[in-house]
């Protein structure tokens, strides 16, 4: 049984298949990335997917402040009015899903139009846990960092959220605009289980039946958004078939 952020990888899913496991992909609740700044930042309100491009992805390599990359942003569609402040990135260190989802979803479609390397600037500051990323940002007068909504949530008296413009309009990350999908950052939050190991496994299939049957109630006391009736009820259906007849389509 695996918790996961995001959809697993090709070389995951083959290590799997040479393992001989078939696992099944279960939506356990709703989450997001959210990127956020001190409370009295004069970092911007909103962020462009540009702008985050030019802030965080490998063309930003060696730029110390806001301002440096205003050339970049302009030229991929960043819209936000760049602060003549220092700037540091801070991120989660590597393998993350957080960390994986900028890649794939801001940086990545940018970096390869522009033939550069699709990751996040290595000279970033990398940080082994959430409370050392916060203590790294609260410390620094323009700090940018990014997590998941779960994270950032009880934060919310020293830090502030940025809003997301992916080509519709700024929105900010609320429970509301995560829920319905209005937040362009917004993502699902995964178990993925060996089904055959459950069968013979029955304290691994009651804890999987457990947090499946919990799925509306995912946001009590986590910080995450819980999914509606319809979406948890796929769960259920897809878990009951993976037991049952070892069908692993998932959700």
């Amino acid at each position: 049984v695996a918790g996961a952020s995001r959809t697993m990888s090709d070389r995951e899913a083959t290590a799997c298949t040479q393992a001989g496991i078939r696992p099944v992909r279960l939506e356990l609740a709703r989450d997001a990335l959210v990127f956020f700044t001190r409370k009295s930042s004069p970092a911007p309100e909103c962020l462009s997917t540009g702008d985050v491009y030019a802030l965080m992805g490998p063309e930003a390599v060696g730029t110390r402040r806001w301002r440096q990359v205003a050339t970049v942003a302009h030229a991929v569609g960043g819209s936000a009015r760049l602060p003549d402040a220092p700037l540091v990135v801070v991120v989660p260190e590597g393998g993350s899903g957080t960390s994986q989802m900028v890649e794939d979803s801001v940086i990545g479609p940018i970096a390869r139009k522009r033939s550069q390397q699709a990751g996040i600037r290595p000279d970033a500051l990398t940080v082994p846990s959430d409370q050392v990323m916060l203590s790294e940002v609260l410390k620094a007068p323009a700090a940018v960092a990014f997590a998941g909504y779960a994270t950032v949530r009880p934060w919310g008296a020293s830090v502030r959220p940025i809003a997301v413009n992916a080509g519709s309009g700024c929105v900010a990350p609320s429970e509301q605009s995560i829920r319905d999908g209005s937040y362009p950052l917004a993502r699902s939050l995964y178990l993925y289980v060996d089904p055959e190991a459950a069968r013979r496994n029955a304290t691994a299939a009651a804890f999987t039946t457990a947090m499946v049957q919990g799925a509306t109630r995912a946001g009590e006391g986590a910080g995450v958004i819980a999914l509606d009736a319809q979406r948890a009820g796929a769960t259920t259906q897809a878990w009951d078939a993976a037991l049952s007849d070892g069908d692993v389509t998932g959700t």
